[in-house]
């Protein structure tokens, strides 16, 4: 009779952690299909970048600021004036081009010292909001991924985040599991009802395959995907097109960073100040110990 009761007993307990752990990955599994139906069609590969997609792939943000910077100077709408160690004086001269040359310029007013100095890089804080728009086309397209959400999908978008909780959930219920097969050990001791042990081990290696399938789109962070390492390829191999379009020192700074810049240009970074030696120490005084007795002579 003990016996009896605890197979049923067993066999209900493994039954609630088998219907939890099919309820919670139902939920990942409609989660993930909402995920997927969120991702557009992705970039095709020989699409080409414009210039602030070029420079956020090869430096991110600052790059971008970089450029927008030189660019103006280049096309005559800002006009850098001197170049110090962590500064720039700069006036703008026209009305920026675009909204991420608007950015830079207001970024650039605003943190104006009295002497009329900027900080150089400029930081953008609250209106980075174009170099943002710039960060998620590419991020749609899959040549960007953000942080660590799937290919093609923001990390802050409503249908990642669920896509987040639901995948949190589930590893919840993993976890608790095996406090489901303790109870049903307890009761395989007590009653020596072995039968609902038995449904554990396809349980656990059931739900932990589940969860690897969707932790797969997880592994890397914030990094340019194979996609956009073949979008820079195919940039390079027809720089002519993007060279057309703007001057080649601007270019050539988004590729490579200021210091491609020749030295002379007002935007290259001046040579670190000589380093001052200090002064040499004054020789310690020389001192004898005269015996008592000697003093005299």
């Amino acid at each position: 009779m003990g016996t009896w009761w605890g197979n049923a007993v067993g066999v209900l307990v493994a039954l609630a952690a088998i219907g939890t752990v099919a309820v919670s990955g139902r939920r990942l599994t409609a989660a993930h299909h909402a995920l997927q139906a969120s991702v557009g069609p992705p970039r095709p590969v020989n699409a080409p970048l414009d210039l602030y997609e070029l420079a956020y792939l090869r430096g991110r943000e600052g790059r971008v600021v970089v450029t927008a910077v030189l660019r103006m100077h280049a096309e005559g709408r800002l006009r850098v004036l001197r170049r110090a160690p962590g500064r720039i004086t700069a006036v703008q001269v026209t009305e920026p081009g675009d909204e991420v040359e608007r950015a830079v310029l207001a970024a650039l007013t605003r943190q104006r010292n009295a002497d009329g100095w900027s900080p150089w890089p400029v930081e953008l804080g609250d209106d980075r909001t174009p170099v943002r728009e710039v960060r998620e086309r590419l991020v749609r397209g899959g040549l960007l991924r953000d942080d660590a959400a799937p290919i093609g999908t923001l990390h802050h978008h409503p249908v990642t985040v669920a896509y987040y909780l639901a995948r949190a959930r589930f590893a919840d219920t993993l976890r608790r599991v095996p406090i489901g097969a303790v109870v049903g050990v307890v009761v395989a001791l007590t009653w020596h009802a072995w039968l609902p042990l038995l449904l554990y081990p396809p349980l656990l290696w059931a739900g932990r395959r589940h969860r690897d399938r969707h932790e797969e789109d997880s592994t890397h962070h914030g990094e340019v995907t194979e996609s956009g390492q073949a979008a820079v390829r195919a940039a390079a191999a027809d720089e002519r097109g993007l060279a057309a379009a703007v001057d080649r020192q601007v270019l050539e700074t988004a590729w490579s960073g200021p210091e491609t810049l020749p030295a002379g240009h007002v935007l290259h970074a001046p040579p670190p100040p000589p380093r001052q030696l200090p002064p040499p120490e004054p020789p310690s005084p020389v001192t004898i110990d005269v015996p008592p007795g000697l003093g005299g002579l």
